[in-house]
């Protein structure tokens, strides 16, 4: 009997050395996948930085050409530089691959090659004039040139993708398997510590002894059970976030994108009125920044992941720091009517940091406030003096915040509200990258809310001599800006719309200003709403042969929208609807017909595509 117990108890112990192996297994394969993935995705932003930079040098070439003027030429000194770093990057991570290393080459030469015409051209303005230079870019192959080394690029990102697809598949396929090894070894586990109580029992033959063994017996089985559920939970809910994230991004980079190609289109067509060239020139410069702003969040969430996030440490006044950014941020304020005041204490107000990931911090907290205050409300930013640090704290009589999301409020990604409905853009970033730059400094930074439409509290505290100073070289942020491409996007003449009624519902003015212009100068007559409210207003007395409906808007969105239409009697039942809605993704075209829409355009949208589709849709073509 000793013996079967002996050997009961060695089963079970290596039943767990298997599992905690496996486990360990598992792992490094898990981490060797995620460095890999890593890598991958690296490369695939090295191709497209070097993309960029080839667009960025013709740029600077076409501005010197047309223009003589030799400050053009900066974003062209600019990109070699960025080229010869780009290829030495991408030469060193790809030359274990060999068919991928073949790719690159081919693309270097063929880069070469179109630096080579660039450079012929550009001596030939110097030598001989525009006009000269002009005639050889036209005879020349550049853009011949600069299709191959797209077509090169598109053909190794494929193969990156593919290979990024691959490395994912095979994970998950190890943690399924991982997976089910814990569980069945769990339930042999479970199996052995039954099998050792009942020789137990039959051993020392106590009731006491046979109770102890099956509480630990449940308990052990339970435990397991919970942590195996615990562990699908976590993972499904990784998954869900990850999707969520990833449509979000797309939703608010591709927003600005519609007005700027947009009002791009329009102006390459016209620009004899200046009004419609200040405007359209207005709104590309907002949403440009706007996008460069999702951009730099995006950047330093990196940073902070990867630990690169370096400070430049100097005394900084906070007192006057404020001031530079209450001012700075009191228009915006003012344009949505809400007032903003400053308060300060007489006592020191110095602390040692960096200046300007300070003024970011304040700046994340005020435009916040600013953001979720309504018209009539009030913002309040005081600096005072608490024992050994210095105090900021922005009060607002904003939405506030629900008690359940306030633990919630620093993570990553994470909004108050993030259905299709909401009234407020952005990817959740600002507060996470706040409370890393504050902690960074040494400080601790609060929320408090005493609820919904009670308006919020952020509190920070900088110590005034302790701070933290990451030393790492790669983690400075950039202060540049790089020229944005231009792209072609040239409207297709012969289409008319003439006495063709519209309607466009957007909740974006911007995009609406180009839809109208867009179609009116096709001969439509088009009507406009911000709301869905506004359009069914709009519907009571005036009847369009094609409506055009964004999907993403506060308080009713376009599926609310297409079904609340698609009841009403005909003809407005049948009116042919188009999706213009930077939801992107297969599944939202495929939510969008399912809701009622004709068809389903993503932001940015292209405006011959979108005069095209419009024709289509009435009979015009």
């Amino acid at each position: 009997m000793k013996k079967s117990l002996l050997l009961g108890f060695a089963a079970l112990l290596l039943l767990l050395a298997f599992d905690a192996g496996m486990s360990l297994h598992t792992a490094a394969q898990l981490r060797a996948s995620q460095r890999r993935i890593a890598e991958v995705a690296g490369i695939r932003i090295e191709l497209r930085a070097l993309l960029a930079a080839y667009v960025d040098a013709e740029t600077g070439q076409r501005g010197y050409l047309l223009m003589g003027d030799s400050s053009y030429l900066e974003p062209y000194h600019a990109a070699r530089i960025a080229i010869d770093r780009s290829d030495l990057r991408l030469k060193s991570l790809l030359t274990p691959e060999k068919e991928l290393a073949e790719l690159r080459s081919r693309i270097e030469a063929l880069g070469s090659q179109r630096m080579a015409v660039i450079d012929r051209a550009l001596s030939e303005q110097r030598e001989h004039g525009s006009e000269a230079a002009l005639v050889m870019v036209r005879q020349g192959h550049g853009k011949e040139l600069m299709g191959d080394i797209r077509a090169l690029a598109a053909q190794l990102d494929a193969e990156l993708a593919a290979t990024m697809k691959g490395l994912l598949a095979a994970a998950e396929q190890r943690l399924a398997l991982s997976t089910a090894i814990n569980f069945s070894t769990s339930v042999l586990v479970a199996a052995a510590l039954v099998a050792l109580f009942f020789l137990t029992r039959r051993q020392f033959g106590e009731r006491e002894t046979l109770a102890v063994a099956q509480r630990a017996s449940h308990a052990c089985v339970e435990s397991l059970l919970a942590s195996e559920r615990a562990a699908h939970s976590e993972a499904t809910h990784a998954n869900k976030l990850k999707d969520e994230f990833l449509a979000v991004v797309s939703h608010e980079l591709r927003t600005p994108l519609n007005a700027i190609l947009g009002w791009t289109t329009l102006l390459r067509q016209s620009a004899d009125d200046a009004q419609e060239l200040k405007e359209g020139l207005d709104t590309i410069d907002r949403n440009a920044h706007a996008q460069a702003r999702l951009i730099d969040d995006l950047l330093d969430v990196s940073r902070i992941i990867s630990g690169k996030v370096r400070l430049r440490i100097s005394e900084v006044d906070l007192r006057a720091l404020a001031l530079t950014v209450v001012d700075g941020l009191r228009p915006a304020a003012e344009a949505r009517g809400v007032k903003i005041a400053l308060s300060a204490s007489d006592e020191a107000t110095e602390v040692l940091g960096d200046p300007d990931r300070l003024q970011q911090v304040l700046w994340n907290l005020v435009s916040n406030a600013i953001k979720f205050t309504l018209r009539g409300g009030e913002i309040e930013v005081s600096v005072t003096r608490a024992g050994s640090a210095v105090a900021l704290e922005v009060r607002d009589t904003g939405q506030g915040i629900r008690a359940e999301f306030l633990p919630r409020i620093f993570d990553r990604f994470s909004q108050q509200d993030a259905s299709t409905t909401r009234g407020q853009s952005g990817l959740g970033l600002g507060l996470s990258i706040t409370r890393h730059l504050v902690e960074l400094h040494g400080g601790t930074i609060t929320a408090t809310s005493a609820g919904e439409g009670l308006g919020a509290i952020f509190h920070v505290e900088i110590p005034m001599i302790a701070v933290r100073e990451l030393t790492d070289q790669l983690g400075d942020r950039p202060t540049g800006r790089t020229p944005l491409p231009i792209k072609a996007n040239v409207i297709v003449h012969n289409v008319r719309l003439d006495g063709l009624r519209i309607l466009a519902v957007d909740d974006q003015a911007d995009t609406l200003a180009v839809i109208h212009r867009v179609l009116t100068r096709a001969g439509a007559d088009v009507h406009t709403a911000l709301s869905v409210a506004d359009a069914f207003m709009m519907l009571r007395g005036w009847e369009p042969g094609c409506i055009i409906s964004d999907i993403g808007m506060p308080g009713r969105d376009g599926y609310s929208f297409i079904r609340e239409l698609r009841d009403l009697p005909p003809p407005l039942r049948t009116v042919p609807v188009i999706a213009l809605t930077a939801f992107a993704r297969e599944s939202d075209r495929v939510l969008a017909l399912e809701a009622g829409f004709t068809d389903h355009l993503a932001k940015p949208v292209d405006t011959a595509a979108l005069l095209q589709k419009v024709a289509t849709l009435t009979h015009r073509v």
